[in-house]
């Protein structure tokens, strides 16, 4: 592209940003607690698409989360979206002292890797650590789920249980309830101390795979 060009197309692009309304919407730079819908979320992502905004250093906004989807709804009407939010320190960003720093006011920021976990039929939200959310949506969405007993390992696999197979739904029917054996339903698995993550979509319901850290995995 020619500089001529380029200085036309960004020209353009300032003019239609310049005529956009005033945003009245979910916040796009800052952090919130607030509850917003999944559309209203939606609604900020593409302004800051039009207004090709970058998620910087210092913006502790709100977005998608890359690392868990879950798509569907359960019997009972409650869905899993989740967002993500880095509020890690910036503020000594800009900064050319310590002093500086601590006349400003010293660090502003929330101060850690969150997750927001939204149920949209409810209204319903939770925020916290990724783990926390996963399993504050679980005690929303499928009370009880801590009872259920551990899904063996030799019919979860080496890579999870994703897959429904006979012998893995002759185990779920005799050992899991009715309303664990639904849509989006856990199974629960042992893990080492090192592999505790809850894996999204990996149980055969379409549900998380919960991981419970034990000293050793089941045989």
């Amino acid at each position: 592209m020619s500089q001529i060009a380029f200085d036309i197309e960004t020209m353009l692009h300032e003019l239609e940003v310049t005529a956009l309304p005033a945003w009245d919407g979910m916040p796009q730079n800052t952090f919130t607690t607030r509850y917003y819908s999944p559309a209203e979320h939606e609604a900020m992502f593409q302004r800051r698409r039009i207004e090709k905004a970058h998620w910087s250093a210092a913006c502790h906004a709100w977005r998608q989360s890359m690392c868990l989807d879950l798509p569907g709804i359960t019997d009972d009407g409650h869905t899993f979206i989740a967002y993500t939010a880095d509020t890690r320190c910036n503020c000594k960003f800009g900064y050319g002292t310590v002093t500086e720093f601590a006349d400003a006011g010293g660090c502003q920021c929330v101060g850690g890797l969150l997750t927001k976990v939204i149920c949209e039929g409810c209204n319903w939200h939770h925020i916290g650590t990724e783990s926390g959310a996963v399993e504050a949506w679980m005690n929303h969405t499928f009370v009880d789920w801590q009872s259920l007993p551990m899904f063996p390992a030799k019919l979860r696999g080496q890579m999870g249980s994703h897959q429904m197979t006979d012998e893995r739904q002759d185990w779920l029917e005799a050992n899991y309830p009715a309303r664990f054996r639904s849509p989006l339903a856990p199974i629960l698995t042992t893990r080492g101390c090192m592999g505790g993550r809850h894996v999204p979509g990996y149980s055969p319901y379409g549900g998380f795979d919960m991981g419970i850290i034990t000293d050793t995995e089941d045989d």
